[in-house]
């Protein structure tokens, strides 16, 4: 056992570390593990050596190989795998220099362990004055830019943080991410969240300090899908999307989340509006249905006269001759006029979406036609309006009747005979070209336009202020329509 103390000894102070004070003791290089392996110093004796000193080496394959060869054992091995060289301090690196370590030697150390502080221009110049040359100033510059910064990502709670594509963690609960040992330069920071917008920068890492990066995340925008029927108009917050296509649908896309007001419109329609709330990154669908605006009908008839709509209760003809049924659905409804000493009038209107409709029934104050000169046939509407044209059949009785249908000439012309037969009609005169006839009698729509053979201009004056000129053509001169001429 006393032998083996004294072999202990005597190798360390070969090797240059029995002299020296633990204080004092730099750590292993490579040549001094190697000798002591070679000298036969006991391996776990060893191990624990570098274990107190460190090395100031990387332990690469090879080298590890060769000391197995040298008759390293198992425990030394793991030792030097163990062990990392520690990076030099402040104070060391100056202790080399002011020690008279070799320039040589004292760049070796700072280039293989690196250092653990940044080496500001005051540093540098008080080991110049220690005696460092500019090999070693170089090296200590060098290994002060390539220490590693630490990274503090202010973002939104469990967001994401990658850099450089690989994944650093999540933010906790206060929004905050530390990243340590970063390598100092340019990086690519992203940070991610459901229903968020990525942020994406890139970043300067300062060397050896605290790097602090603001990444605030903004929510994606929403979408909204209308469905509706094709043309109808679309609006957000008072602002036009566009239209419907022939595919039943409209998407509104970048839509800020929150609540927001939409609005579907189409001419004969009500407009459709709706209050829609829309979440970050979600899709909204909306299925608009529109109603058809009410229309009105207007009857001109005999004062007094009851008029039955759809066979409910009636309303009384004003002493005007007039009355307005309001808020009628479009479509068809069956109308029914009873008067005192007047046959029960009968017909069935049209009444279009947010449009007026008009009927007119013999009234029994009409004055009687007068005699002159008569025109026979059936007038259409140059212009179709809504589906529906306006036809006005004379008689050469001086009588002319006028409707407006969706008929084609010949059944027109069918239901004007039907209601001639039942005495129906309003007197017309005409003085040379001239033409002139009111319909519903006390002046409700007064005509006056000329003849020109076939054709038939009209002015027109409503008794709501409302007037204007209409061209119709002979559509029929007889129970049998003739050719349509095209516009």
């Amino acid at each position: 056992m006393r032998s083996s103390v004294i072999l202990f000894v005597l190798i360390l102070a070969s090797v240059g570390l029995a002299q020296a004070p633990p204080s004092a003791q730099k750590p292993l290089d490579k040549d001094q593990v190697m000798t002591l392996v070679t000298a036969g110093m006991d391996n776990a004796q060893l191990a624990k050596k570098i274990e107190e000193l460190g090395i100031d080496f990387e332990p690469t394959d090879e080298y590890l190989q060769a000391l197995r060869k040298a008759g390293a054992q198992d425990v030394l091995i793991q030792a030097l795998r163990a062990v990392k060289p520690e990076p030099l301090t402040r104070q060391q690196v100056l202790q080399l220099v002011a020690g008279g370590v070799p320039s040589q030697r004292a760049t070796a150390l700072v280039k293989q362990r690196g250092i653990d502080f940044v080496a500001d221009e005051k540093y540098v110049e008080t080991l110049r004055v220690a005696g460092a040359d500019e090999a070693l100033i170089a090296a200590v510059r060098e290994a002060s830019a390539a220490i590693p910064g630490g990274l503090m990502v202010a973002t939104s709670p469990n967001a994401e943080v990658y850099l450089d594509g690989a994944l650093m963690g999540r933010a906790d609960s206060g929004g905050e991410l530390e990243v340590k040992k970063v390598k100092p330069g340019a990086h690519a920071l992203r940070v991610t969240l459901p229903t968020k917008r990525d942020f994406e920068q890139i970043i300067t890492v300062a060397a050896g300090v605290a790097n602090k990066i603001a990444a605030p995340l903004t929510d994606l925008p929403g979408k909204i899908v209308v469905g509706s029927t094709a043309g109808v108009e679309v609006y957000l917050d008072g602002a036009s999307r566009g239209k419907i296509d022939a595919s039943g649908k409209l998407a509104l896309t970048d839509v800020p989340p929150g609540s927001h007001q939409l609005r579907v419109t189409a001419q004969g329609k009500k407009d459709y509006e709706q209050s829609v709330s829309v979440s970050a990154g979600q899709e909204t669908e909306i299925q608009a249905r529109l109603e058809d605006l009410p229309g009105t009908i207007r009857v001109r008839a005999t004062p007094g006269a009851k008029v039955f709509l759809d066979d409910k209760w009636p309303l009384v003809v004003h002493a005007d001759g007039q009355v307005v049924f309001a808020d009628v659905p479009a479509g068809l409804h069956p109308m029914r006029i009873v008067a005192q000493g007047q046959p029960e009038f009968r017909r069935e209107v049209t009444v279009a979406p947010g449009r007026e409709a008009s009927l007119e029934a013999p009234r029994a104050d009409a004055p009687k036609p007068s005699t002159g000169k008569r025109i026979e046939g059936l007038y259409r509407d140059e212009k179709e309006n809504y589906g529906f044209w306006e036809y006005f059949r004379f008689f050469t009785d001086g009588t002319v009747i006028g409707f407006q249908s969706r008929q084609s000439p010949a059944d027109a012309e069918r239901d004007f005979q039907a209601q001639k037969a039942r005495g129906e009609g309003f007197p017309y005169q005409i003085q040379g070209s001239t033409i002139r006839f009111s319909t519903g009698g006390w002046g409700a729509v007064d005509y006056v336009g000329k003849v020109h053979g076939d054709t038939l201009t009209l002015d027109w004056a409503h008794s709501d202020g409302r007037h204007g000129q209409d061209t119709y053509r002979l559509v029929s001169s007889g129970p049998a329509p003739i050719r349509e001429r095209r516009k």
